[in-house]
């Protein structure tokens, strides 16, 4: 496409750097591949293609756009209907972000990214993702997980991630899940983990966890855990300072809270549970499991 002004062409593709292509039902990927006006974007930065059909999504850069390195790229495949993704060509970016949100991506693993060395940005909220590994994506730093149906999270998944986001009720939806792994992040904060009934084992160890909450760890009763409410906290190595009054007891009536936990803190010279908030003092180094029965009227 090109416009004439004053007897010179401006090729309008050539100055592009965004391109959004969306709510067009294209349904295959492959049609950009067999476009060959788009290698006319020598300056494209930004792809958006949300809101169409597809199904899968395989995609060689190279071909489509044979000027596309050495930038700042945004790819944009939401809110369509994806349960597959291969993308290639892509190792000699600057930057890369990746938005996948609201798709219907069951498996994912690192190896689907392989060659993507300079991926910064993943967002893969709003699918049905089960499981994720992520060890080789070493240039990541922000990644997103909400709403999906993943039940067991391995430790170190995350550790190159620089800000890792856990919305509130990000865990709400995951009712099996009976182990979490947390540690070695820079979690500041606590999700509500309420709706995680059959929850045994909660590792946020060597995080970076100042304060607890007001009911920061209650369960919920259900008949998955009526006969079995012991669980297993790692706090380990948190920087904790603060005890909400209520942190470690339970606000429902219907619910157990804690009838019973294995609490792994660093030595500290009490715990409050007093209807004021208490500044802990830490003594030793040393580390210590506290194991005490709390009841809902501490």
């Amino acid at each position: 496409m090109s416009i004439i002004l004053t007897g010179q062409q401006v090729h309008i593709a050539k100055m592009v750097k965004r391109l959004t292509i969306r709510r067009c039902n294209i349904q295959d990927a492959n049609v950009f591949q067999t476009m060959k006006d788009l290698s006319e974007f020598a300056n494209l930065n930004e792809l958006n293609i949300q809101y169409n059909n597809f199904s899968n999504f395989e995609f060689n850069f190279t071909q489509s756009f044979p000027n596309l390195y050495e930038l700042d790229i945004k790819l944009r495949l939401s809110n369509n209907n994806l349960d597959s993704i291969k993308l290639s060509c892509l190792e000699n970016v600057t930057r890369l972000s990746l938005y996948f949100h609201n798709n219907l991506i069951k498996h994912f693993s690192d190896q689907n990214l392989a060659s993507l060395t300079k991926l910064e940005y993943l967002g893969l909220g709003n699918n049905m993702i089960e499981g994720i590994k992520l060890e080789n994506l070493k240039s990541l730093k922000n990644l997103y997980l909400q709403s999906n149906r993943i039940e067991k999270i391995r430790k170190n998944s995350f550790s190159s991630l620089s800000n890792l986001q856990i919305n509130v009720n990000a865990f709400k939806n995951n009712k099996n899940l009976g182990y979490l792994y947390l540690g070695s992040n820079r979690l500041k904060t606590i999700a509500d983990l309420s709706e995680l009934s059959v929850l045994r084992y909660l590792d946020l160890s060597n995080n970076k966890i100042s304060r607890l909450p007001n009911y920061a760890f209650e369960r919920k009763i259900s008949e998955a855990n009526i006969f079995v409410t012991q669980i297993s906290i790692n706090l380990l190595n948190n920087p904790i300072e603060t005890y909400s009054s209520k942190s470690l007891c339970s606000q429902f009536s219907y619910s157990f809270g804690f009838a019973g936990i294995t609490l792994n803190i660093d030595d500290l010279q009490t715990i409050f549970t007093t209807t004021t908030t208490y500044k802990i003092l830490q003594t030793t180094q040393h580390k210590h499991s506290l194991n005490r029965y709390f009841k809902n009227n501490i």
